[in-house]
């Protein structure tokens, strides 16, 4: 039995999840009253979502709060039977049960594994065949004097047979999603407020650079950031973070480049598309010439999010980014040719450092033809050889013409800032190889006050002379 005490309050964020589940907790804290008005109580309750959202948490806070016994089987053990772990977990569920007079709780954590279906809904196994039909046995099971009920968390939602899922067996289901902003701002408080490596953290910047990550990476990247810095540091700040974040999105740590001339080559790709998101959109983003694994180096969109402070501002809202506008995707098809610019500009050469941009036109463009475009679906034109010639012809010619104006134009605002390009590589390679959005910004108006004397120092430079 788990002797843990925890509640929905202690559960960061998830507001509607909590409210959602509050209700549940009322029913189960109070089963006679509603079944005496003909409310059916769920026998099975199943929380899905990605991996580390605590979907466990969430199940033993409701028996907790009900202050039920609570059993648990774990479908991933390696060191016992998963299916004699569960019968065992009944087992004890129905013993205090019958001793306490009152309902049961038995948690499953990772339901798919214990009762895993192929592509086509079949069981996989003759195990995942006993433990269907164990766990029917119990979910229809309707005795006053034995009431187990059952939570189970899944990250699999798709591979459960739908004999479990149908109507008065896991009848009631919970999404535990990824934490949006006001959640992640709440998780990482919890783990930043009380620690004194931390003291100057707007925990609402780093919730908004954070998009995309469980409950359990934010755990990680707090651990992973005091790893690295507590050695060497007295105080951390949001701009060591970016490296960490880096690191956890890559799955592996930056690394300077041996040669100079390596490091001045990628950073002639990653600046040419800086400049240009630069001066589409008005903002610098983040560039590192570091090497994670096979990426050369990278370029990141820094939105405004360094200065938060204001109390009413609504996080979730600041995420959402809406709607893209059509002048929006061929911006972004520019900017992801800026690299091929920058090197043609720079070094007169194409690296393989292309591919990974070429891929995203042809992303974008995807999503042009299939919502803006034509009104007619990009991939049924584009794969599909019965599809009228004219219509191959007419995507292909938009989208030649679309790629070349884009080069064009890229090549074309690179020339014209050429000597600040130079500039910019000489000053983040002699940074290490890497700059924040605001670290360029400050480099970029140290430049405009300067501008006479820098254009006259690098004008007449080349990339190669740095």
């Amino acid at each position: 039995m788990s002797n843990s005490k925890i509640t929905l309050k202690d559960i960061c964020g998830y507001k509607e999840e909590k409210r959602e589940v509050e209700n549940i907790i009322t029913l189960l804290k109070n089963y006679k009253k509603y079944e005496d008005m003909g409310v059916t109580i769920p026998r099975g309750i199943i929380f899905q979502g990605p991996p580390g959202t605590g979907k466990t948490l969430f199940a033993k806070a409701i028996a907790n709060e009900c202050g039920y016994a609570f059993s648990s089987s774990y479908s991933d053990s390696l060191e016992e039977n998963s299916l004699d772990t569960l019968k065992q977990a009944f087992v004890e569920a129905e013993k205090a049960s019958k001793e306490n007079n009152q309902p049961a709780l038995v948690y499953i954590d990772e339901l798919d594994k214990l009762v895993y279906t192929d592509s086509d809904g079949d069981l996989t196994d003759s195990d995942s065949r006993e433990a269907v039909r164990f766990l029917l046995q119990k979910l229809d099971e309707n005795s006053k004097e034995n009431r187990v009920l059952i939570i189970a968390s899944t990250n699999n939602y798709y591979r459960i047979p739908d004999a479990l899922l149908r109507s008065g067996r896991f009848d009631k289901k919970f999404l535990i999603d990824l934490p949006d902003a006001e959640s992640r701002k709440e998780i990482l408080e919890y783990y930043i407020n009380n620690h004194p490596l931390f003291r100057e953290i707007n925990t609402k910047s780093l919730a908004l650079k954070t998009s995309g990550m469980s409950c359990a990476d934010l755990k990680t990247l707090i651990n992973n950031t005091l790893l690295h810095y507590i050695v060497d540091k007295d105080k951390i700040v949001l701009d060591d973070f970016l490296r960490i974040i880096n690191e956890m999105n890559f799955e592996t740590i930056g690394k300077k480049w041996s040669s100079k001339d390596t490091s001045i080559e990628v950073l002639s790709h990653e600046v040419g598309h800086a400049i240009i998101e630069f001066k589409l959109t008005g903002k610098w983003p983040n560039i590192s010439a570091l090497r994670y694994g096979d990426t050369a180096g990278h370029v990141e969109t820094c939105d405004d999010f360094d200065e938060i402070e204001d109390e009413e501002d609504d996080l979730n809202a600041l995420e959402e980014k809406g709607m893209k506008t059509y002048k929006d995707w061929l911006d972004d098809i520019v900017i992801s040719l800026g690299g091929m610019a920058g090197e043609k500009v720079f070094l007169n050469q194409k690296s393989l450092g292309i591919l990974s941009d070429i891929s995203h036109v042809r992303h974008v463009l995807s999503r042009l033809y299939d919502n803006l475009i034509f009104g007619v679906n990009y991939s049924d034109i584009y794969f599909n050889d019965r599809a009228p010639e004219k219509h191959k012809m007419r995507v292909f010619n938009k989208s030649k013409r679309m790629v070349n104006n884009a080069i064009k134009k890229a090549t074309k605002i690179i020339k014209q800032n050429k000597t600040l390009c130079i500039y910019l590589i000489d000053s983040i390679h002699n940074n290490n190889d890497v700059m924040s959005g605001r670290e360029v910004t400050d480099v970029y108006n140290y430049y405009l006050e300067h501008k006479k004397e820098i254009d006259a120092k690098y004008k007449n430079l080349s990339v190669t002379d740095l």
